[in-house]
């Protein structure tokens, strides 16, 4: 079975049933895993820019171990920008998507096991780890502690539920 899901204006996508179930998920931390070419990123992607959606002025990080994985061709960058078209504004040089309801997603790595520093007092409404296999656990434990929200923070949806701290991971353990 396969669904039709609005994104911004100019592009639909489709997800698989897999992709849904990984979509619908509430748990606070939730890991899709798989084959290779599982189009795991693409839902990532798409959680991350419903939530964009959801809660306006709302901030949130997709981060990969390399950023040579975040922007090579056809790759998460390319694929948020071809999913939000001319809808959203692009800083190509820092790699952040601005919405137009005032949130923003930060593209970031952490290649080298001291880079998770780069993170150190940041604060996002929730995380993305694309291919999380790839992260050391000392990494991946520092990035996470930067997805909090503070009790000052009123972000909220339209139906005025306060946004939750959530991290979605993908990843490929077997490398298959």
């Amino acid at each position: 079975m396969v669904t039709k899901t609005a994104l911004p204006p100019r592009f639909v996508w489709t997800a698989t049933d897999k992709q849904l179930a990984f979509l619908s998920r509430t748990e606070d931390d939730v890991f899709f895993g798989g084959a290779k070419y599982g189009a795991k990123t693409d839902a990532l992607l798409a959680w991350k820019i419903s939530r964009r959606q959801k809660y306006p002025k709302s901030r949130g990080l997709f981060v990969r171990r390399e950023l040579a994985e975040v922007v090579k061709q056809g790759a998460a960058w390319d694929r948020m920008q071809e999913f939000c078209g001319s809808s959203c504004k692009y800083n190509q040089t820092d790699h952040v998507v601005y919405f137009p309801n005032g949130s923003v997603e930060e593209f970031g790595h952490c290649q080298n096991e001291n880079d998770k520093m780069k993170y150190q007092g940041a604060q996002y409404d929730d995380i993305g780890f694309d291919q999380l296999e790839q992260f050391t656990e000392s990494q991946a434990t520092f990035i996470s502690a930067a997805c909090r929200v503070p009790e000052s923070r009123n972000v909220t949806d339209s139906a005025g539920n306060k946004i939750q701290a959530r991290i979605r991971s993908t990843g490929n353990p077997g490398d298959t």
